[in-house]
């Protein structure tokens, strides 16, 4: 399993634990899952309240049972602001945010995002490190005619991470999706179709330097997949991060792709999308990979009262399928000129996600609950020297309950989750059995068992809130959590606690 796949598994299942909305926002927008979607024009569909908040926060966790390229004693402080407004003839949606993080001991990934894109460098000098994100998005959806509406949105997150340690290094990530769409709705009934068009960019460039000559040699790894690559000092050509012509180690994704949507009334909606991705790493003549992707995603939700209860229903389903195939490059001088031709590729890694969640969000006048459950599936084929074929299959789950109390006053709640995972498949094997090839692909054996060994332990997460709500929409809040490895036997720690202070407005 590649480790880029085993990140977004742990991530996915760790956002289980956060199902209970605690802010007032949240609340009054989960009635609408259009709001989820591509699809801007959705806004002037639905009857959403007008609607603001603004929240500062701050915290740390302290514990060695993290990522490898976590550290044991991070904090973080951010803000953020949301809105839904609706006028006349048109309406709006936006918000903003920052964040800033810093930590002791780190190493590992020198990616911002480790696991969203295929290839991953690594590096080994424990040291300070931050990392600063700013986002904002907007939303607008205007009535062309009674039923007919037409809208826009914009997405877009920058962020940089940096180490001041040797091998120290800078990171420059951008993220942006750009959707167009309109709605059409039955005059005479609740039923409204829509369609949209999406369109995603995502990038990130990692530049890395040493500072001074001193005796020492860095080394850094380039995972290809599965935790195989190449090992070696940092400026050596396999690792790509110190190459002429080309400006550190640069990776970036497109993606062209449309949505469709339907629902009746409040008590039922669907949606399906489709993306294609295409993706490289490396810069103008230079491209060392492309990555190419095919992406579906499929929601289904349900709004319906049971008794007294008020009961939301949500599905989702992603599929993924990626290919990152390995360019052939030769420098050839021409007219005195060197320029660098590809030769050919070779496919090194495919790797398949399937992702199933379920949750069910029950109501009741001043109390609620949360129950959700999610699994995943990721099957990856590495054969990056040939012939030499690596399998890998790893199923991750998830279950939560996640209840809160709403008072005048005060909020409470939290959440008690379970997670864990097998590895059903890990091997390496000969494509051809007589080849007479002896040497096998290097592995990061080390790291690689550690990841795993953390993906597919069994956890249990324990989180809990407690609200104070002041006067004209103003609050305080304290959040906890407590994670534990159930089966121990981790070096560095079974267990990590989290603490998070909040204030806010809503308004």
């Amino acid at each position: 399993m590649s480790r880029r796949a085993l990140a977004a598994a742990v991530l996915l299942c760790f956002a289980l634990a956060a199902a209970a909305q605690t802010r007032l926002y949240d609340r009054s927008l989960r009635d609408y899952p259009w709001l989820d979607g591509t699809n801007a024009a959705a806004l002037r569909s639905t009857a959403t309240p007008d609607i603001s908040y603004v929240e500062l926060y701050a915290g740390a966790s302290r514990g060695g049972f993290h990522r490898s390229w976590e550290s044991d004693s991070p904090w973080k402080a951010g803000a953020e602001a949301r809105t839904v407004k609706h006028l006349e003839r048109f309406s709006m949606k936006g918000g903003f945010s920052f964040s800033q993080m810093s930590g002791p001991g780190m190493c590992g990934s020198m990616s911002l995002r480790p696991g969203y894109f295929p290839l991953d460098v690594l590096e080994f000098t424990p040291g300070k490190k931050t990392r600063q994100a700013y986002s904002f998005d907007g939303a607008v959806a205007i009535d062309l005619t009674e039923g007919l509406r037409v809208g826009a949105s914009m997405d877009f997150t920058s962020a940089n991470y940096a180490k001041r340690k040797d091998l120290r290094h800078t990171n420059y990530l951008l993220d942006m999706t750009a959707t167009a769409g309109l709605t059409y709705t039955n005059p005479v009934g609740d039923l409204t179709l829509g369609a949209s068009y999406i369109y995603r960019k995502t990038s990130e460039s990692l530049v890395a330097e040493q500072v001074g000559t001193g005796a020492s040699s860095y080394y850094a790894f380039l995972d290809k997949g599965l935790m195989y690559g190449k090992y070696e000092v940092w400026s050596g050509s396999g690792v790509h991060l110190d190459e002429a012509g080309v400006q550190g180690f640069p990776q970036r994704e497109h993606f062209h792709g449309m949505g469709l949507q339907v629902s009746s009334g409040r008590s039922f909606y669907a949606g399906i999308e489709y993306l294609h991705g295409y993706g490289t790493a490396g810069e103008k003549q230079t491209v060392w990979y492309r990555f190419p992707s095919h992406n579906i995603g499929v929601d289904l939700a349900a709004v319906f009262d049971w008794g007294s209860r008020h009961v939301y229903l949500r599905q989702s389903y992603d599929w993924r399928y990626q290919t990152n195939n390995e360019t052939v490059l030769e420098k050839v001088v021409s007219g005195g000129v060197t320029v660098t031709e590809e030769l050919g590729s070779n496919r090194i890694l495919a790797r398949e996600i399937s992702r199933g969640r379920l949750e069910a969000t029950v109501v009741r006048p001043g109390f609620e609950y949360v129950v959700a459950a999610e699994a995943q599936a990721v099957g990856s084929t590495a054969s990056h020297m040939y012939p030499f074929v690596a399998d890998s299959e790893v199923l991750t789950y998830a279950v939560s309950f996640a209840p809160a109390w709403y008072m005048d006053d005060w909020d409470f709640g939290g959440s008690l989750g379970f997670m864990s995972g097998s590895v059903t498949k890990d091997s390496l094997s000969l494509e051809v059995e007589d080849s007479g090839v002896l040497t096998a692909p290097y592995r990061l054996q080390d790291w690689y068992e550690r990841e795993n060994d953390y993906v597919t332990a069994s956890k249990a997460e324990v989180s809990a809130f407690v609200r104070r709500n002041l006067s004209q929409g103003i609050y305080i809040q304290v959040d906890g959590r407590f994670l534990h490895a159930l089966g121990g036997g981790f070096p560095d720690g079974s267990s990590r606690v989290s603490g998070l202070l909040r204030l806010g407005w809503s308004f």
